[in-house]
């Protein structure tokens, strides 16, 4: 579907052709691009994650409310694997369910991997130590 706003945008400058004075592509072209190339994109991923497993799906899905329920008192393997992840793969895990649920559910767990971080990565050695 075509943007409206780019068809009903008055013209500043007169040209019939999609390049400027410049030989650099029209703004509006050039947002028409960006849109074409995240399209092919986002179905290039889905299609990637379309024979994800169950296992997988369910990860995705429910990381971090089984990260949520664990001990207060996190050790250092379990504080190690979630900054690795984190730091390093969070990114990539925001793509995969966004392919897997949609953007809705991205934001709903990511909110609650927020929580996470901010607890657990986020805290001052000092805060941690009146942690039961």
């Amino acid at each position: 579907m075509f943007p409206v706003f780019l068809a009903l945008r008055p013209q500043a400058y007169p040209t019939p052709t999609l390049l400027g004075l410049e030989g650099h592509l029209l703004p509006e072209m050039e947002i028409i691009h960006a849109m074409t190339a995240f399209v092919i994109f986002a179905h290039e991923a889905r299609e990637r994650r379309r024979p994800a497993s169950d296992a997988f799906k369910y990860a995705c899905q429910n990381w971090a409310f089984h990260l949520a329920r664990a001990p207060n008192q996190w050790d250092k393997s379990l504080h190690h694997i979630f900054k690795v992840f984190w730091n390093r793969h969070l990114l990539p895990w925001l793509e995969a369910q966004w392919c897997l649920k949609g953007l809705q559910s991205c934001l709903g767990v990511l909110s609650e991997g927020q929580q996470l971080a901010k607890e657990h990565l986020f805290q001052t050695p000092e805060s941690s130590l009146g942690r039961v």
